[in-house]
């Protein structure tokens, strides 16, 4: 069991004052003689944080599709950089907009001990969420992507998580035109294994197989430990608290994630046959499959294919109405 004491908090991202004031204070509350590292971006006032060091990058810039922001290159320097400059054993790597609630997290942190060799990359395996750790034989599956919300782990091994290439241009168009050919989580995920010096054939985002499916759980089970939010002790922004159904049918519950570990790694592993976090989250994807239903039926009655584009406006904002109160708390 792992002392808290031995515990660097690496905060990184854009500082946003309020939450990630409050986060700092939850940590100190909590883990008092845990070390705080804030990495942010050069320019950032992080006057009146209470942090035990502050690292400042510059910022790396980011990729756009669809009009949003992929961060990954920034994700990376930040992480890399906080990592480098905390001092502790273990590492708990979070973002600055997410609040720590409790230390139960620490509980799981030697409950699955087993691994295959052939698929074991880090010392110790890390704690990741199950949000939103991807499910490689669903309908429209992404292997080798576990979540990148949070990690708590040894620092070395988060250390070789994120010491890897960002990004490049190329990279961001190179699967269709306008589709990256990793997200953010299977670029981190594919260029760590690759860096470990392992084998893998996949050779875009969507690409899938049975070979690739059982070697992103053989990879899951041998170097993660899925938790959802509670268990993690974990409060996530508001922004992440709605997501469209396909994000929740397609996660690994941290009940799945036991299955796949009876699996591949030890067959005596009793695993509860409910999966209460999976019967939520078919009650949250029922409520999208509604709210996108009564969307499209009322985008109909705008006719003609000039007005396309103004339906599929009309009918994304019902959407977003209808779905406004779907959380995952």
């Amino acid at each position: 069991m792992c002392k808290t004491k031995d515990i660097s908090f690496v905060i990184q991202g854009k500082v946003n004052p309020e939450v990630t004031s409050q986060a700092m204070a939850g940590i100190r509350a909590l883990f008092p003689d845990a070390e705080i590292v804030l990495s942010t971006y050069t320019g950032t006032d992080t006057t009146g944080l209470d942090c035990d060091k502050v690292v400042l990058v510059e910022d790396p810039g980011c990729f756009f599709y669809n009009g949003r922001e992929n961060n990954i290159n920034r994700q990376i320097q930040t992480t890399l950089e906080g990592l480098k400059a905390a001092t502790r054993t273990y590492a708990f790597k979070l973002r600055t907009d997410f609040i720590i609630t409790g230390r139960g997290f620490l509980d799981y942190f030697d409950l699955f001990p087993k691994s295959d060799e052939n698929y074991k990359v880090f010392e110790h395996k890390i704690l990741s969420c199950v949000f939103f750790a991807r499910d490689p034989r669903k309908r429209k599956p992404r292997s080798f992507h576990p979540s990148d919300l949070a990690f708590f782990g040894l620092r070395a091994d988060l250390l070789k998580l994120f010491d890897i290439p960002f990004m490049t241009e190329e990279e961001s168009v190179s699967y269709k035109k306008g589709r990256y050919k990793y997200v953010p989580e299977q670029h981190i995920w594919v260029n760590c294994l690759l860096k470990s010096g392992k084998e893998i054939h996949f050779k875009h985002q969507r690409d899938t197989s049975e070979k690739i499916a059982t070697d992103t759980e053989k990879y899951a089970v041998s170097n993660f430990i899925y938790l959802d939010f509670e268990q993690f002790s974990l409060v996530t922004p508001k922004h992440l608290s709605a997501v469209t159904s396909n994000h929740f049918r397609d996660v690994i519950t941290h009940i799945e994630w036991q299955r796949l570990y009876r699996k591949y790694l030890d067959v005596s592993l009793v695993v509860p046959e409910r999966d209460p976090m999976r019967d939520f989250l078919e009650k949250k994807t029922f409520g999208f499959r509604r709210a996108d239903f009564i969307a499209k039926l009322c985008a109909i009655f705008f006719v003609g294919k000039p007005l396309r584009n103004f339906r599929r406006e009309i009918r994304k904002k019902i959407y977003q109405r209808l779905t406004r109160d779907i959380c995952l708390q």
